[in-house]
């Protein structure tokens, strides 16, 4: 190289430096070595101790090196040595060293290339990977794990340190992991941006075993090392949670149209049913009561009582058909106005009277009850809510276990001064997948037939109705408390205590409804204890006031054709203001959302169909009072 002028052009036009030294000390050097050093000339480096180039970090390294190739007279891998600019600065080249004969004598030619603006590069990328908002992780065509950032770790459990060096399938789930090496066989044999299970959920593997829903992108990066692939990863929880959610929502909102709409219809008829029901009651009552009297034979009594009995158990169905179109009605409302108050250690001993039945088989019951204050709510509707939580505590124990077992029922007053009431039981506990489920309509864990699915739906919806809340704890094989937080009643204006239920007497009474059958019904029901007259029409109502016919009060309907109820009041409101003011709405249970603004627009009193006669009592009390 020193004798040839062209073999000096040809190595000094090389973008690589070039440098040969023997004995550890520079014999030749080129002009790309000379450049990247910051050397004007030859001369400054020629005859110098290699080690007054090289950084002193890396100076050990570089002669462990050359004593390895003087040992086995090969090459030495191709490695990265770190050099000193004549400024001061450092230089990052990736060098090869090959011994040579050299003027006649052994000697080492090194050859380095640049890699300090590559380097730069990657710590560029490596920043910009480690500051993206998703999880970033490399992995080569062996499926190796060479980068992860922060995202990674903080998503999946796992530090960098844990993960760099695995393989890429200790992040797939293991019910797919086997499939996994094909795919990224696929990817690699035509790479290419692209969305991995495109149309398809996918799921990562969390240190702890679980599975998150995410999203994945696949990019291609190629360098002299090789072909990578980066995968961006997006966990999606929140976002399906959110779906879910809204989805739930708009299922929520259809089903509930469809239950107000169902409610509605089966009112009308278990109206007349009920009605004609406890009609039928009565008449026998009296009957039985006249032929005892009257001395008949004990046949004659016995199939009046049995007539009775039969009686009483329809109307024991009629009152559970009931029941479930009012829960149906309840799931159906945005909200439920509450009417009266409630003093829960009572509401909870009436509960746990009903059900005792139901939990001396499986359970020993305790009661730990300290001072509450009385509560905003139908007493009702609040038993509704307890009953359904100790039916299910106590289902969820097998029969025969009593001594094994518990169900406490406990009360107390927290430091905000609302009423908590705690439902526990030692049963076999929720599967921690079905836990973010339990409240959902329609969702249960029973066999078909045991339940509706729409228990404790209802009973979150009452309680956030009244302006509290409902959550529980639960450990499969060990449990589940429920507990339920109310806000105390302070008196509030409008909200008549529990039990002040009057009686207002005989009364003159209009029933408006445009079904017969509803009609003759409620009619044959109240006229035992009121004087009853009856109009099928909103018009017929106004014929008769216009008449100058007086009435106590009017019980109408409050969806009828032509004329609705809301409509009638109107008109009544114009031309009869005091009759307004004495309507009672009879309701079916089909609010649309004008007959909601009405309904809390008007003072007056509603019952529900089928008329419960407490309910009307109540109602009939109210007007007299407000009179």
């Amino acid at each position: 190289m020193r004798r040839s002028e062209s073999a000096r052009v040809l190595i000094d036009a090389l973008p690589d430096a070039v440098m040969v030294h023997r004995d550890e000390r520079l014999v030749y050097v080129n002009a790309r070595l000379l450049d990247q050093l910051g050397y004007p000339s030859a001369e400054l480096l020629l005859g110098r101790p290699l080690r007054d180039i090289i950084h002193p970090d890396d100076s050990d390294k570089v002669l462990r090196r050359l004593e390895q190739m003087r040992l086995t007279g090969k090459p030495v891998p191709v490695s990265e040595e770190r050099f000193l600019r004549r400024n001061g600065e450092v230089v990052t080249l990736e060098v090869a060293k090959v011994p040579l004969i050299f003027d006649e004598e052994p000697a080492v030619v090194a050859i380095g290339r640049d890699v300090s603006e590559r380097r730069h590069a990657e710590q560029r990328f490596r920043t910009a990977v480690e500051s993206a908002p998703s999880g970033m992780v490399m992995s080569d065509e062996s499926g190796e794990i060479v980068l992860v950032n922060r995202a990674i770790e903080a998503m999946f459990g796992y530090t960098a340190h844990e993960l760099v060096g695995q393989p890429i399938e200790i992040l797939v789930p293991t019910r797919v992991r086997s499939l996994h090496p094909e795919l990224r066989a696929g990817f690699f044999a035509a790479p290419g941006v692209r969305a991995m299970g495109a149309g398809r959920e996918l799921y990562g593997r969390h240190k702890d075993g679980s599975e998150i829903p995410v999203e994945i992108g696949l990019n291609p990066i190629q360098n002299s090392e090789g072909t990578f692939v980066l995968c961006s990863v997006v966990d999606v929880s929140e976002r399906k949670r959110a779906e879910s959610a809204l989805a739930m929502a708009d299922r929520m909102t259809a089903v509930g149209t469809l239950a107000a709409g169902v409610a509605h219809g089966i009112n009308n008829p278990l109206a007349y049913v009920k009605g004609n029901l406890l009609f039928a009651q009565a008449e026998i009552g009296d009957l039985l009561d006249t032929e005892r009297a009257a001395r008949p034979g004990p046949a004659t009594l016995g199939r009046l009582a049995e007539v009775r009995k039969a009686l009483g158990e329809a109307e024991e169905g009629a009152n559970r058909v009931r029941d479930l179109v009012t829960d149906l009605l309840t799931f159906s409302r945005h909200r439920e106005e509450p009417r009266g108050t409630a003093q829960l250690t009572a509401v909870l001993e009436s509960v746990l009277q009903m059900t005792a039945n139901e939990i001396r088989h499986r359970a020993r019951l305790a009661k730990s009850y300290e001072a509450v204050p009385a509560v905003v709510g139908e007493v009702s509707r609040l038993a509704h809510v307890f009953t359904n939580l100790i039916v299910n505590a106590a289902q969820s124990i097998p029969e025969g276990e009593a001594e094994c077992n518990e169900i406490r029922v406990a009360t107390w007053t927290d430091s905000e001064g609302w009423a908590i009431v705690e439902i526990r039981d030692t049963g076999c506990g929720i599967a921690p997948d079905l836990q973010a489920r339990i409240f959902e309509p329609f969702f249960t864990t029973k066999p078909i037939g045991s339940g509706t699915g729409l228990g404790l739906s209802i009973a979150h919806g009452i309680v956030s109705a009244l302006g509290g809340g409902i959550d529980f704890k639960s450990e499969l094989g060990k449990g589940t408390a429920f507990r339920v937080r109310l806000p105390a009643w302070h008196g509030e204006r409008g909200v008549a205590p529990a039990g002040a239920c009057g009686h207002a007497g005989r009364m003159r009474l209009l029933l408006v409804d445009d079904d017969p059958l509803v009609l003759r019904a409620m009619r044959r029901q109240l006229e035992r204890e009121h004087d009853v007259l009856a109009a099928t029409s909103g018009q017929e109502c106004l014929a008769l006031l216009r008449h100058g016919e007086k009435f106590d009060a009017i019980l109408c309907d409050l969806m009828m054709p032509v004329i609705t109820g809301m409509q009638l009041y109107d008109a009544m409101a114009e031309e009869f203001p005091r009759d307004a003011e004495r309507m009672v709405f009879v309701t079916g249970g089909a609010f649309t959302e004008r007959a909601q603004q009405f309904l809390e627009r008007v003072p007056n009193p509603r019952v529900a169909k089928p008329i419960d006669a407490d309910a009307l009592r109540t109602a009939l009390a109210a007007l007299t009072s407000t009179s």
